[in-house]
């Protein structure tokens, strides 16, 4: 139900709104964020390497963020297919670029795109996220069922192992994301762990109302020295869910603003920063831990 903005009621039924708002939020360890968007693009992936955020658009450009409107371009990547999903090396200073042709590398450094391929020269198969860990490289691949994984000797890929042991419906699956552990992210909101490719164990508990699963999932977000996993969610407005590891409910931002799309969310624990890419622009949220 919604009071018309000229009733006499008006405001002081706002202001029972915000009251109300507050002490949910302080019982549930919810914030609330509207900030503005900081740029302008039509953003679709996005990564970072060591606190710097890098970005894809849908007009097929690779981008540095700069903090302003007017963000760098680094290259555009006509030249490699749609893409599908971007990671990064911190390590390497790359950025892997995934499309439906294979994969491909963008070296900071050199500034220079090439396609990766394998010890026996082989070319990476395609999929539909991407993920490294310890310079090692883990595609998902829904067509497969299976995620891949590209084993790094001596800085040359070995070629593709089937990381699952298992049946694991990846067909259904929205992202993924690694700490040593992999954690599969479903459409129902269902996340399954496993390690070496077995599964384990974890259930997500403690959800607070009204929305008190996962319910529209988008992405999924941990590394290996952090204490949770995050999860994008849009029961109604966009938020991003905070886990502990064994899937204990920690928080909650509320993005209240709604007249976006947003399809990808980069965790900074370092600098307290949430980045989320849209069709709007790049949003930046605080990052507050319980």
């Amino acid at each position: 139900y919604q009071i018309d903005p000229k009733s006499p009621i008006y405001q002081s039924a706002k202001q029972s709104l915000r009251t109300a708002e507050a002490e949910y939020d302080k019982l549930t360890n919810t914030t609330r964020d509207e900030s503005p968007a900081i740029n302008n693009l039509n953003i679709n992936k996005i990564t970072n390497i060591s606190g710097q955020v890098f970005f894809t658009t849908l007009d097929n450009k690779l981008y540095k963020h700069n903090q302003t409107l007017d963000p760098d371009v680094l290259t555009n990547t006509n030249d490699i297919g749609t893409i599908s999903a971007i990671n990064s090396d911190s390590e390497k200073n790359i950025i892997y670029i995934l499309s439906d042709t294979g994969l491909n590398q963008f070296s900071l450094d050199t500034k220079i795109t090439t396609p990766v391929t394998t010890k026996s020269d082989k070319a990476f198969l395609t999929g539909n996220k991407i993920k490294i860990y310890l310079s090692n490289i883990y595609i998902l691949n829904k067509v497969d069922q299976q995620i891949y994984k590209y084993l790094n000797v001596e800085n040359r890929f070995l070629d593709q192992q089937n990381y699952l042991k298992e049946t694991a419906e990846v067909d259904k699956s929205i992202d993924f994301a690694i700490d040593g552990n992999i954690y599969l992210l479903f459409g129902d909101g269902k996340i399954i762990k496993y390690t070496k490719g077995s599964k384990q164990d974890l259930s997500i508990k403690n959800i607070p109302a009204p929305a008190t699963s996962i319910t529209n999932p988008l992405s999924i977000f941990t590394l290996e020295n952090s204490n949770s996993l995050y999860v994008l969610d849009k029961p109604n407005n966009y938020r991003v869910l905070s886990f502990s590891k064994n899937g204990d409910y920690q928080k909650q931002i509320i993005i209240k603003n709604s007249n976006q799309n947003i399809v990808d969310m980069l965790i900074d624990e370092n600098n307290k920063k949430i980045y989320l890419a849209s069709d709007k622009g790049l949003y930046l949220v605080d990052l507050w831990f319980p």
